[in-house]
């Protein structure tokens, strides 16, 4: 991206925490700037293309792996284990158990649950940036640029080195200790062991509140306090410090899940179906067979819309992209290119949503010809209908006069 700039064409103003730089880019940079984003279009109409068509190819898969689940599935006692359903695709629910505690290595903090994260928050500096471009009569542009600093609580480093004005907004190097998560190994259902893939579906997680007696006070610093149900690295809660720091932990405990996989031997393996796909699933709560896989179908039907609307949107970029030249060379007048701006974002939201239809309908046509095949002789025979409806009208009335 070019931009014709003169030390001139820039300005600073600061007031403490906050400053604000105005620069200027010529009328030849903005329209050099809009044909390279017209090859970010390219790449964006490129990529919409290709996950509307992925999508559409992932969602029949996955819809029929869920049905072919649905047809094997077969009810496992929760007392036994039953030799016969060795490698059978099986459904069981019931209460898990865990043996032994998850422990923090470093707080020495202790739970009976199947999963234990810690999350580390650190009071930081924190550059916050707003860009406002107006336009100028001539086609030049004028960017005021505002970087404000705020002291925040923060879970990721904020590099302070790379803040634009780092003077008097110091923070840290690293994060004296870092978020971790701890998951139990023995999970159990019944007679069985739950796999690492299904105990890491157990994901309702709630808030440990912190008491004395949960931790090793041998192990924690200095400046530790208990505050809030966490634990609080420095002198004063109420006034905190740039660098000081709050743990706080979160559990899944045990309690009733449904469970459909494959049984092997004590455990749970994935189940292969024909897709190539597999079904390994838990839910938390006593669900039958039939109520777990409608609930997987709804999330997939849920994440095909999400992700088509992603391609979508993708395209409509893409061509608002590759038509911005033409709204560049018109703002050399402001209003021109304004309404330059409209006319082409309305014919790229059109001819985005085309070519959505278009590409999930010839997807369609490859993953799932029989439903796509119903649909376009539907919409041939309206086609056909108003056509001859039209036709009828106006022969009536040629016929009348």
């Amino acid at each position: 991206m070019n931009d014709d700039r003169s030390p001139a064409d820039n300005s600073q103003e600061s007031s403490g925490t906050r400053f604000t730089e105005t620069s200027t880019r010529s009328w030849g940079s903005n329209i050099a700037s809009s044909f390279s984003g017209m090859l970010v279009g390219l790449v964006l109409i490129l990529v919409g293309l290709g996950l509307m068509w992925w999508n559409e190819g992932r969602t029949v898969e996955r819809y029929n792996t869920l049905q072919e689940g649905l047809g094997a599935v077969v009810e496992a006692p929760m007392d036994r284990i039953d030799p016969a359903q060795e490698n059978r695709l099986i459904h069981l629910t019931g209460e898990t158990r865990v043996n032994g505690e998850l422990a923090d290595s470093v707080f020495g903090v202790t739970s009976h649950a199947v999963r234990m994260r810690r999350e580390v928050a650190m009071f930081q500096w924190v550059e916050k940036k707003h860009e406002e471009t107006r336009k100028q009569t001539g086609g030049s542009s004028e960017t005021v640029t505002t970087y404000e600093y705020v002291k925040e609580w923060s879970g990721q480093l904020q590099k302070s080195g790379q803040f634009r004005h780092p003077v008097g907004h110091d923070n840290p190097a690293d994060l004296l200790y870092a978020s971790q998560e701890y998951t139990a190994t023995d999970v159990r259902l019944g007679r069985r062991v739950l796999s690492a893939a299904l105990i890491e579906q157990i994901s309702d997680f709630k808030r440990l509140e912190l008491t004395p007696g949960m931790m090793s006070a041998k192990r924690l610093p200095r400046n530790a306090q208990l505050h809030d149900g966490g634990i609080y690295l420095g002198r004063d809660p109420g006034q905190p410090a740039i660098g000081e720091m709050k743990i706080t932990f979160q559990i899944a405990n045990p309690g009733p899940v449904s469970v459909v996989a494959r049984q092997t031997g004590e455990s749970f393996t994935p189940f292969p179906t024909r897709t190539g796909q597999t079904i390994e699933m838990l839910h938390s709560g006593l669900r039958d067979a039939q109520a777990m896989f409608a609930a997987e179908e709804r999330e997939n039907a849920i994440l095909a819309w999400i992700l088509r609307g992603v391609g979508w949107l993708c395209l409509w970029i893409g061509f608002a992209l590759i038509f911005s030249p033409l709204r560049a060379l018109g703002d050399v007048l402001p209003f021109l290119g304004d309404l330059i701006g409209v006319g082409t974002g309305l014919f790229s939201l059109v001819l985005s949503l085309m070519l959505s239809l278009i590409t999930i309908s010839v997807a369609w046509l490859v993953y799932h010809p029989l439903i796509a095949g119903g649909g376009l002789l539907l919409a041939l025979l309206l086609l056909l209908g108003t056509h001859r409806l039209g036709r009828s009208k106006t022969g009536t009335a040629r016929s009348r006069s």
